[in-house]
Parts: C-alpha cells; sequence; structure tokens
C-alpha cells in the first residue's frame, strides 16, 4: 500500500512539474521527502491529489529553502558535497545491510571503501547528481564486483 503511494505521489508531482518520473523520484530521495511521505502516510494518504501536492511542494520548498537548492546546482562547492554525501550513504549503507546481510559497521565500511565513495567524493565526477539506489546498482550490485574495489 505504501509502494503504491509512493508512486502516486512521484507520479502527481510529476505530472504537475511535466518532469520525468526519475528525476521527481531523485529529488524526493534527495530532500528526504520520501522518508516524509512514509513517517507521515496515516495522514497524508488520505489527502486529495491537489492537497498532496501542494503539501509535497511546501516540503520541498523549505527543504531547498534550507539547503540553497544546492542539490539542483550544476556545480556544488566541496563543503556543501560533504553535507550531501551523508543521506546517500546511509541510503547505501542500508541497502548494503539488507541484500548482503551485514551489520552496520560492515556495511558502512564497505560504503567508505568502495570506489563508488571515491568518485563520490569529487565533485567533477557528478556522481553526486545520482540517487543512492542508482549508485548501489551500478557499484554494489553482482554485475559490477570487478569495480567494488578497484
Amino acid at each position: 500500500m505504501q509502494v503504491e503511494f509512493l508512486a502516486f505521489c512521484i507520479e502527481a508531482y510529476k505530472m504537475k512539474l511535466g518532469a520525468s518520473g526519475a528525476k521527481i523520484a531523485e529529488r524526493f530521495e534527495d530532500y528526504g521527502l520520501l522518508d516524509f511521505l512514509l513517517e507521515n502516510y496515516d495522514m497524508l494518504h488520505t489527502l486529495g491529489r491537489s492537497q498532496l501536492v501542494a503539501e509535497m511542494e511546501r516540503f520541498l520548498e523549505k527543504r531547498e529553502k534550507t539547503d540553497g537548492g544546492c542539490a539542483m546546482l550544476e556545480k556544488m562547492t566541496q563543503s556543501a558535497l560533504c553535507d550531501f554525501i551523508p543521506g546517500k550513504a546511509a541510503r547505501i549503507t542500508s541497502l548494503l545491510m539488507h541484500d548482503r546481510q551485514l551489520t552496520l559497521k560492515q556495511a558502512l565500511l564497505t560504503f567508505y571503501r568502495s570506489r563508488a565513495y571515491r568518485l563520490l567524493e569529487q565533485e567533477e565526477t557528478k556522481l553526486w547528481h545520482e540517487s543512492p539506489a542508482q549508485i548501489y546498482a551500478e557499484y554494489f550490485t553482482v554485475s559490477h564486483l570487478p569495480l567494488f574495489f578497484s
């Protein structure tokens, strides 16, 4: 049920902005909107489409004001990048814990020892543009294990 709700939210916001669903999903993840929607599911899933879109807009506007909209910048400063990485690190670490049955410590160290992290912390690679799920799929799935510690 919650998965359907999140998909509905992404699609509703996509229609409002005329953007791709992938871009909207990434934006929701980057700004913590997916977590907000899940945490407030009981209340939010009863709203109509226009009310729900308005709630999502308010949430994103507040987040964009507090972080200066750095997630959408073409050129991110190194200090802003350091503020941006923890959210991606947390999500990728969670995926590693779940998929590989690792402890928190093992998963966190796996992430920080990876090629993905080395690339993520370099602004010029633009890997920070990718969602945690995309980074995980590209650098941590079985088909990409040779890249894992290279």
